[in-house]
C-alpha cells in the first residue's frame, strides 16, 4: 500500500514539474490572433484592436502579460502584430497619426509598443508607448 501511494505521489509531482504553473502567457498561446500586413484590416469584428509589438523590446516585454491577459479576457477582441516579423514604415515624428489608415501598407510606427482601435476595418484611434497602451487596455 506505501508503495503505491509513492508512485502516486511520484507521478503527481511529474505531472506538476512539467505544467507552468507561472500563470505567464506568451503570444504563441494566440497563434490565432496573430495577424499579418495584408490581412490586420480585414477582421471581421465591427470594433477590435491591433496590438504592435516587437521581438527584443523592453517595454513590449514589460507590457506583454496585461496585453496578452486583455486577448484573453478584454471586452474588445486584441489581435497581435509582430514588427519584427512583418515590418511597417516608421516614423520620427511622435505626433504623426495613423488615424483614417485602412491597411498595414500606409501605417507608419513611431515605436512599439502601438496599439491601434479600429473600427469598420478603419483605425479610428492610436496609443504609442507603454503607458498609452495599458491605460487603454485596463
Amino acid at each position: 500500500m506505501k508503495f503505491i501511494k509513492m508512485i502516486m505521489i511520484v507521478l503527481t509531482l511529474g505531472v506538476l514539474a512539467g505544467c507552468d504553473v507561472s500563470g505567464n502567457l506568451d503570444y504563441s498561446d494566440f497563434k490565432n490572433r496573430q495577424v499579418t500586413k495584408s490581412n490586420a484590416m480585414e477582421q471581421v469584428e465591427g470594433t477590435y484592436y491591433i496590438y504592435i509589438y516587437s521581438d527584443g523590446c523592453k517595454y513590449c516585454d514589460e507590457i506583454k502579460q496585461t496585453v496578452l491577459s486583455y486577448a484573453d479576457k478584454g471586452s474588445t477582441k486584441l489581435y497581435l502584430y509582430n514588427f519584427s516579423t512583418y515590418p511597417v514604415e516608421t516614423t520620427t515624428d511622435a505626433s504623426y497619426s495613423n488615424v483614417g489608415a485602412t491597411s498595414m501598407l500606409s501605417v507608419r510606427v513611431y515605436g512599439t509598443p502601438t496599439l491601434f482601435k479600429v473600427v469598420d476595418n478603419v483605425i479610428t484611434s492610436q496609443y504609442i508607448g507603454y503607458n498609452q497602451v495599458k491605460n487603454q487596455l485596463k
